[in-house]
């Protein structure tokens, strides 16, 4: 832990101090800490009581039109600091940017926020299970993109198209591209994985979706439905129907493309009430489905959260939030709710 710390720090403020005379540097991140119990399966041990997390961003200016941006992470689950992201961003036309490094994929209006400004704890289940696909990842990439920018009415749009690789064997092509209405963003995405198995095999997968947004200071909501192939099932299956083929066994191939769907809707409001504690409240709701086969509607995952932000200052807040999570399947009668919780935590951001 200490040589991670040690390495992670000289990592990142080396080459600030290298670069400061002739740099524009600053500094942003968060920090939260808080109580958490959690429905498990007992024999994977005993739920985490407390925790805490951690990141630190650096964005470095080299000139007007490159920067960097380095960023660490560090949590309570392992006390250990990840090297997040090292980027360069090229600018230098108004309307198209391009980003080179490890960077987030845009597939889905909630990849493209920062934890910080999560309405919940935590990332939803949905998206979760599409980053467990490939699908909201980081990876290695080369991005051309353009974000909407409301001293530019003229162009209301936004855009990214982007090649990447990362270590899971996969490599793809992501696009997006949304349309801004005010405070409403209309979002559409693709995503094409080429992912490389055992003994040669290799298998093309294919996700596509779209969300809706409604944005104010006081009022969040959203609705997104997502059509994904399942790289990692069909990788699995492609194995499995080669050793029957090789084998001669007397067994049924199995489907090499394997279609999940993910349906999330969202609703938040802030109530301003000055107070000499709280500045404002904001009650949240969030519920998610997941289907790991699109065929299959008896196997599903079922999100519903709920709770309350209560802010200090629009940058310190306190959060209470309850998290069920219902898990069934075709094989078993009985559902499950493990991984539901309860959360009461700090959070800052500055």
């Amino acid at each position: 832990m200490k040589f991670i710390t040690l390495t992670t720090l000289i990592i990142l403020f080396i080459p600030s101090l290298v670069l400061a005379k002739n740099a524009d540097i600053s500094f942003s991140g968060w920090g939260e800490t808080g109580i958490k119990t959690e429905e498990q399966n007992t024999l994977k041990g005993y739920p985490s009581l407390t925790y805490y997390a951690a990141k630190l961003q650096a964005d470095i200016k080299l000139n007007k039109q490159i920067d960097i941006q380095i960023d660490v992470k560090g949590n309570s689950d392992d006390n250990q600091v990840d090297f997040n992201e090292f980027s360069f961003k090229f600018d230098y036309h108004d309307y198209f940017k391009v980003k080179v490094g490890h960077l987030k994929q845009p597939f889905g209006y909630e990849q493209q926020i920062s934890h910080a400004n999560l309405l919940t704890f935590n990332r939803s289940n949905t998206h979760l299970a599409m980053a467990k696909m490939g699908y909201a990842n980081r990876s290695f990439t080369i991005k051309g993109y353009y974000n909407y920018s409301q001293k530019r009415p003229d162009f209301p749009y936004s855009y990214a198209l982007s090649i990447f690789k990362n270590n899971s064997n996969n490599t793809g092509l992501n696009i997006k591209g949304s349309r801004h209405l005010n405070d409403v963003i209309i979002s559409g995405y693709g995503q094409y994985q080429f992912k490389e198995g055992r003994d040669g095999l290799s298998l093309h997968s294919f996700g596509a979706g779209s969300d809706v947004t409604y944005e104010t200071t006081t009022t969040s909501l959203g609705l997104a439905l997502f059509i994904l192939e399942d790289p990692v099932a069909g990788i699995q299956n492609l194995e499995q129907n080669f050793i029957i083929e090789t084998a001669s066994l007397d067994l049924p191939y199995l489907d090499e493309s394997v279609l999940a769907a993910t349906f999330q809707t969202f609703v938040a409001y802030r109530f301003h009430t000055n107070g000499s504690v709280f500045q404002s409240y904001e009650p949240i709701f969030l519920t998610s489905v997941y289907l790991p086969v699109l065929d299959d509607t008896k196997s599903y995952e079922w999100q519903v959260a709920y709770g309350l932000n209560s802010y200090f200052t629009k940058d310190v807040r306190l959060r209470f939030q309850v998290d069920y999570i219902f898990t069934q399947k075709t094989t078993s009668e009985e559902s499950s709710i493990n991984g539901s919780s309860v959360e009461l935590g700090l959070q800052a951001s500055f």
